[in-house]
């Protein structure tokens, strides 16, 4: 009884980190079509050539993102809890 109890847990949290991940990468996705100018002008790297549809992938979009997270949390408000972690995990 308590192996199925614990095995439901399993199951629900690993479905939990599925639709995460999904949602995570729906945001990605997101910001690559709208945001694509922004986000080649932000890219830290430097590319030959850039894809013919001009669109930036996944990655890219996650590079820029982490490049640009000093600035991103420079700019909010100083009780938000999520740059506060980040800091403490950076030190």
């Amino acid at each position: 009884m308590i192996e199925a109890y614990g095995k439901h847990f399993k199951i629900e949290a690993f479905e939990r980190f599925v639709n995460l991940n999904e949602i995570g990468l729906g945001v990605i996705q997101s910001l690559a079509i709208e945001f694509s100018q922004t986000i080649w002008s932000n890219f830290p790297r430097w590319f030959r050539t850039l894809p013919e549809h001009g669109y930036p992938t996944e990655q890219i979009v996650r590079i820029t993102l982490q490049h640009l997270q000093p600035m991103i949390f420079a700019r909010s408000r100083p009780t938000l809890l999520l740059p506060q972690l980040l800091a403490k995990k950076i030190e």
